[in-house]
């Protein structure tokens, strides 16, 4: 019935129509505006989603009931919220003002046209009734198009500027083979650091400065150094994190960037110091290292072999399901594991890799110094035939490396054996009596 009285008066239809244009004028850069005004407050949303976390995760509840500083991180977390709360109120209430302005121009077209339409009717030229059914659907076309099609306008507006940046996102190169799973090599057989300069993107300090050196496959290899020497950035490099080094990183003679990515992390596996927990069963812990090993071992034989090195073979029978047993409180019959054992857990991850060059990352640091002794003759025995690098501020374990390269201030300071640089009483040596004072 709408549309046939419409067609009746079809130029108030589009009288009504051309008042629009303002309306949706201010709808589209209100919708703008508001999608911006979410994208200026993004540092702010993750400060105090950060706060947030600090009050609720359960990592933080030690210190968070040691200390009572709840009350503190709770009025940073709100005066955060408040000012990312400003902003978006400020600008929707500016454009929702705008956009009312002109949807106030709508309506006032409609009262026009309804002005118009009472001269025909009290010439009698239209009737009440058609009087009546015009009027109905003036003011619901008004209605509509003020309220209900601006805030539809504004919505896909938001949605277009979401989608420009997803495109963009879309458009980044991506790394070749970086979702695909590693493709292990039968070895390594030289790792060369060619005049290698490295700045952290978006820093200005020069983190490596000309480093140059050689590693050899089956040698135990340690880096040391003060933090912030350079020892974790040359990991970071060569396991594929940073490319926009200068110089060259060969592997087996061919330069490092011109492998495909899934192959690079076939050459590695890394025993990092801030590892991760997961919430999974012991077994699927230690098969992240590779995980393929179920189907080539359903048997679970190598999966024991790995936990039992790193000295969990006591903790899987204390376990109620053994190596089933699911880790963390997120399961109902999840179980926790100390520190420590989290860390010989990653490092059976490790163990159980396919990889050709294994490298520690500080991976004893919450462990005691017998402990770690102890687990660095075990890796060292296991890890004979491998290339493996050893990252530790505790200089006694260096003892065990065929060579130790030394680094200060992103540069190669001193290298050679624990004897030879014992002899140099150079930096080295400076160190490691520091650390003997430490025992005395």
């Amino acid at each position: 019935i709408t549309i046939t009285i419409v067609i009746q008066v079809w130029w108030a239809a589009i009288a009504i129509v051309v008042c629009c244009a303002p309306l949706f004028w201010f709808s589209v850069k209100s919708g703008k505006a508001n999608y911006d005004a979410q994208r200026s407050t993004e540092k702010i949303t993750r400060k105090h989603n950060y706060l947030s976390s600090i009050l609720v995760n359960r990592e933080c509840a030690d210190e968070r009931n040691l200390f009572g500083y709840s009350e503190k991180v709770n009025e940073k977390f709100y005066n955060e919220y408040k000012i990312g709360l400003e902003i978006r109120v400020k600008t929707l209430f500016k454009w929702f003002v705008k956009t009312k302005l002109g949807g106030a121009l709508t309506v006032t077209s409609g009262a026009l046209v309804v002005l118009i339409l009472l001269n025909p009717t009290i010439q009698k030229v239209i009737s009440i009734g058609l009087f009546i059914s015009l009027v109905n659907a003036v003011f619901s076309l008004t209605g509509r198009m003020s309220w209900g099609l601006s805030r539809q306008i504004d919505t896909l507006v938001q949605g277009r500027e979401f989608m420009k940046d997803m495109e963009k996102l879309m458009n980044l190169s991506e790394t070749e083979g970086a979702l695909d799973k590693p493709v292990y090599t039968d070895k390594v057989n030289r790792i060369e650091f060619d005049n290698v300069s490295f700045t952290y993107p978006g820093t200005e300090t020069e983190i490596l400065k000309n480093v140059s050196f050689v590693l050899d496959n089956g040698r135990h290899y340690a880096f040391v150094g003060a933090n912030g020497a350079g020892k974790t950035t040359i990991i970071k490099l060569l396991t594929g994190l940073y490319t926009n080094y200068t110089g060259e990183i060969r592997i087996n003679g061919r330069e490092w960037r011109s492998y495909d990515f899934n192959i690079i992390k076939g050459f590695f596996s890394i025993v990092y110091q801030d590892f991760v927990k997961h919430s999974f069963t012991l077994k699927e812990n230690c098969m992240i290292g590779d995980m393929n090993i179920l189907e080539n071992n359903p048997e679970n034989r190598k999966v024991h072999e790995a936990l039992c090195m790193v000295g969990l073979d006591k903790a899987i029978k204390d376990l109620p399901k053994g190596i089933d047993t699911n880790l963390g409180k997120i399961h109902n019959d999840g179980v926790d594991l100390s520190g420590g054992q989290w860390q010989r857990l990653s490092m059976s991850r490790a163990i159980i890799s396919l990889a050709p060059v294994r490298i520690l990352d500080e991976p004893t640091a919450a462990l005691d110094p017998v402990t770690e002794s102890n687990i660095y003759k075990i890796y060292d025995k296991i890890s004979g035939d491998h290339l493996t690098i050893f990252i530790s501020h505790r200089l006694g374990s260096t003892k065990i490396s065929d060579e130790i390269i030394v680094f200060d201030n992103g540069t190669i300071k001193e290298y050679g054996t624990h004897e030879k640089l014992m002899e140099l009483k150079g930096l080295y040596f400076e160190m490691f009596e520091q650390q003997r004072s430490w025992y005395q």
